[in-house]
């Protein structure tokens, strides 16, 4: 045709699509691509039980999660012959151990407690815990049992290490405080939910289909979430599905037929997808759902979109059975099919959908937002143009924006639903494999920072309906302009802790006054408050008991700024006026988004928190951190505390190898009592003139446990140690263990020692081995792991010591050791008493290579050690650590210098040069 005919056809394009397209900044596309081991209880029909075990118990708690291979059981003192309680499995009576093995079950643990020493059980796989717990309630020796529920504790957020998450130079170092750093996914919450969640909830199997330019797959921070069609073999020029398209392994490009869906001209769609679902894996950026999988439908190129390639795309998504298709364009054009597709794909497949609002600033949204089964997501922003901070807002021109000609802004109106960040996002980008895009904008950057959250919603809750994520998105969002909806903003700009837990986060952590139980020890909470009229919750109760003397501080960091948020504390549960001890009060804004209260704080006293926000018309989240430091000890704190043995014994029967004593300690320090002293002791044989040189323990108050015993003479002595770490005078007991009276014959024969391991070199900084050996004994009568060991060790030309080091364990640990040459030997001992004659020694003694007083390098020290030592180095160091003292890099630089291997940088390889050719003149 001329160029006439060329022009009027251009012409007539130009008139059909202009209506389906609108414009945005220039680092966005122009066609308007805008800028988710345990058990659960339901319900048990106890009637039958009830009648057959009526004097005994079982705790069961509908819809609670529990360990499916543990119980925790209280046996009955009134049938066991000891009251002693400790914590150490050793220490178990006899009467349960029988008792445990006749029933096949395992000791986990022991906890002492007021009303009872409690045991934690285990169970057998093939065993059901439910019906354990039922068979062990009807035998007379179990008080209680019930099952080991697990209690979902309030955790910390997760923090990516991801360098783009965090701008290094923010001294406060709070990912919400700057533009230069990812505030969008950390003020939706979304870490709070991957941290509370233990890592559970990040989109983990939620597929999202990016309709858009394309997306850049080999991306180092999208490559491993990226969906792979799982019935389809890559680039083996098949269609191994049989579903149309050949090695759709990443999803289609509609526009090339093909299955290339990068762009390497527009990076729109990668920006979209990065978003979304960019890996927290300490490289680049962070998304709002680290885990959920990105499926690329390209379906535009060179700035244009069309119907027809989205029909095919929707259509695709469908029955490759993606949860969610995110749309960052649209047009003012009312397009009869795509509205079909679209229906289709929500009211009868169930996928979500969610499109951008448009930037035009304008209240006429475009479409496909505008459809009714479309999510319209528009934009918000905490930073003017300026990168001044400002009260979270929609963008509008005033705000300096530039989009559509200087008049840009997110669209809104009564078709709005939700709100996303749309300005200074930081995405994945670029033609490489580690570019950013560090300002991503518009609200084709807020929708999908909402498909994000929508995803994280279907990972926390995966069996709702499709409706029921869409109500909940909203209706959870943060509220930023009058309650409830309205056309500047929605719903609210959307929050991952309030979609993902609920209105009420702790509900159930609560007490029967509504108040959620908090720990001492710098403990955190992350909730939200709003009082919309689908919500009502403008204030959230805690309560914490202080455990020591000292100030209790409690910090409120506000998430969204620019919200009234309080904190007040009371000395009683009503929070009545006459029990306020203290309260926050003022407005939070981007220059003040914390509050912080100091109080006294008095150990066992309760105090009661109220977060609230009275005036409010807007909603928030928030964190609360509680912690107490100790403050103003006892004095004087320097009092030791005494012993007395209170069941000391002349003789013990055959067979014994572990005496109880009981024991009373006091301490002059009022600041402790004698329930929080801990005991330790010694023992030897009487015809030993020696005590060892350790202590064993601690062990329980009132209770302490002597193991490793066989027939002799013994003395014992044991001593309190107080919380403050002062050691009292011992209390002693000498007794006597007798002999077996049919002992194994013969019960002479000494037992053999060989040593296993922990000879040779140790590394640098050692001051602390572990020696494993073993024994042999001739005698029937002793098993091996009923060996005693005596060992002794000294530095290489010391004399042995004349006392011998007593264990019970074939594992010794020797300590406070120094650098040197040391030589150690250690013999068996049987329950008879019979000594190993002849004591194994290391071969080869013991070296301990590094000074730990030195100021070497201790990493240049292990590279030294794990290559091997030259010859020469090892008298070198301990040559110039014996004249010199610590051998540092001056020593090193001078002995370089002399050898002449100084080669300007003093490093190990001049220790080694020079080791190896060692001059005396130096």
């Amino acid at each position: 045709m001329n160029n006439k005919r060329v022009i009027i056809f251009i012409m007539l394009v130009l008139v059909i699509i202009l209506p389906f397209i609108s414009f945005e900044s220039s680092n966005t596309i122009t066609i308007q691509s805008e800028a988710a081991a345990s058990e659960s209880i339901d319900t048990f029909d106890t009637g039958a039980f009830s009648q057959a075990c009526s004097d005994n118990q079982a705790t069961l708690i509908p819809g609670v999660d529990y360990l499916s291979d543990e119980l925790i059981v209280v046996f009955n003192p009134e049938l066991l012959s000891t009251g002693f309680e400790s914590r150490s499995l050793s220490s178990v009576p006899l009467q349960i151990l029988d008792y445990c093995s006749d029933q096949n079950l395992v000791i986990k643990a022991v906890a002492p407690l007021d009303w009872g020493t409690t045991y934690l059980i285990v169970i057998p796989d093939d065993i059901s815990v439910i019906d354990k717990m039922f068979e062990l309630t009807c035998f007379p020796e179990i008080l209680r049992v019930q099952l080991n529920f697990i209690y979902h504790s309030l955790d910390n957020p997760m923090t990516p290490d991801d360098p783009l998450w965090e701008n290094p130079n923010d001294a406060d170092n709070d990912p919400r405080s700057t533009a230069f750093e990812q505030f969008g996914p950390s003020k939706a919450g979304t870490n709070v939910v991957w941290g509370e969640s233990g890592n559970e909830i990040t989109g983990d199997g939620v597929v999202v289909a990016v309709l858009d330019s394309g997306v850049n797959y080999w991306h180092q921070d999208l490559n491993d979430n990226m969906w792979r069609n799982p019935d389809e073999i890559e680039d083996n020029f098949i269609d191994d599905d049989n579903n149309g398209y050949v090695d759709d392994t990443y999803g289609w490009d509609f526009i090339q037929d093909d299955a290339n869906i990068s762009n390497y001209s527009n990076f729109h769609g990668t920006s979209c997808a990065g978003v979304i679902a960019a890996e927290t894996n300490t490289i680049g950026c962070a998304s709002i759902a680290p885990d959920v999988k990105i499926m690329g439908l390209k379906t535009s190129e060179n700035q244009y979109i069309f119907t027809f390639y989205v029909l095919q795309a929707i259509q695709y998504a469908i029955n490759e059975n993606a949860d969610i298709i995110s749309m960052s364009w649209g047009g003012v054009g009312v397009d009869a099919e795509l509205e079909a597709a679209l229906n289709t794909a929500y009211y009868e497949e169930e996928i979500l959908l969610l499109a951008a609002a448009g930037n035009s600033n304008s209240t006429i949204q475009e479409y496909p937002a505008r459809f009714n089964c479309v999510i319209s997501v528009g934009a918000t922003i905490t930073f003017n143009a300026s990168n001044n901070p400002i009260d979270e807002v929609r963008i509008t021109p005033d705000l300096g924006f530039g989009w559509e000609g200087g008049n840009g802004g997110s669209n809104y109106g009564s078709t709005l639903e939700v709100m996303g960040f749309g300005e200074r996002y930081i995405t994945t980008s670029g033609l490489g494999s580690n570019d950013y895009d560090t300002n991503f904008g518009g609200t084709s950057c807020a929708c999908p920072m909402a498909a994000g959250v929508l995803a994280l919603l279907i990972s926390a809750k995966p069996d709702q309906e499709y409706t029921w994520y869409r109500n909940q998105l909203k209706y959870m969002s943060d509220d930023l302009y009058t309650s409830g909806f309205d056309t500047e903003s929605g719903y609210g700009r959307v929050n991952a802790i309030r979609a993902c837990y609920g209105p009420d986060r702790y509900a159930s952590e609560e007490d029967g006054n509504g108040f959620v139980e908090l720990s001492t020890h710098a403990y955190e909470v992350y909730d939200s408050l709003s009082n919309v009229s689908y919500v009502a919750d403008i204030n959230d109760k805690y309560k914490i008991t202080t455990s020591v003397n000292g100030e209790l501080t409690i910090d409120l960091d506000i998430f969204t700024w620019g919200e009234n948020l309080d904190i007040a504390v009371y000395s009683h549960y009503s929070l009545s006026p006459s029990f306020l001890i203290d309260e926050s009060t003022g407005a939070n804004h981007y220059y003040n988004s914390s509050e912080q209260l100091q109080i006294p704080s008095t150990a066992g006293s309760t105090y009661f928190i109220k977060v609230s926000a009275p005036n409010m018309g807007d909603s928030t989240s928030y964190g609360l951190s509680t912690s107490v430091i100790e403050q103003d000890p006892c004095i004087p704190d320097n009092d030791p505390p005494t012993t007395d043995i209170t069941n000391c014994s002349s003789g013990y029967g055959p067979g014994v190898t572990q005496v109880q004593f009981f024991v009373v300690g006091e301490d002059p320090n009022d600041c402790t009592s004698p329930s929080n002293l801990d005991f330790y002791y010694q023992k030897k044989l009487q015809s030993n003139p020696s005590w060892p040189g350790s202590w064993i323990g601690p062990d329980d108050p009132n209770i302490v446990t002597v193991t490793g015993l066989y027939a002799e003479d013994w003395d014992v002595r044991i001593r309190a140690v107080d919380e403050e770490g002062n050691e009292g005078p011992p209390d002693y007991c000498s007794f006597t263990i007798e002999a077996d009276e049919t002992p194994c014959d013969p019960d002479d024969d000494p037992p053999g020692t060989s040593i296993v391991n922990g000879c040779g070199y140790h590394g640098c900084g050692t001051t602390g081995i572990t020696v494993n050996v073993s024994g042999s004994d001739p005698n029937n009568c002793t098993s091996p792991s009923n060996l005693d060991y005596e060992w002794q060790i000294k530095e290489v030309g010391d004399s042995w010591p004349g006392s011998w080091n007593y264990s019970n364990d074939s594992s010794i640990e020797v300590n406070d050791l120094m650098s040197g040459e040391w030589e150690f030997r250690v013999r068996a001992v049987d329950e008879a008493g019979n000594r190993d004659g002849s004591p194994a020694s290391c071969p080869s003694g013991i070296i301990i290579e590094c000074p730990p007083d030195g100021d070497l390098n201790c990493s240049g020290c292990v590279d030294l050690i794990s290559g091997g030592w030259p010859g020469d180095v090892q008298p070198l160091i301990q040559r110039w650590h014996d004249s010199k003292g610590d051998l540092d890099w001056d020593n090193v630089a001078a002995m370089a210098d002399c050898a002449g291997y100084d080669d300007g940088y003093i490093d190990v390889n001049d220790i080694i040069n020079v080791g190896i050719h060692w001059k005396e003149g130096c």
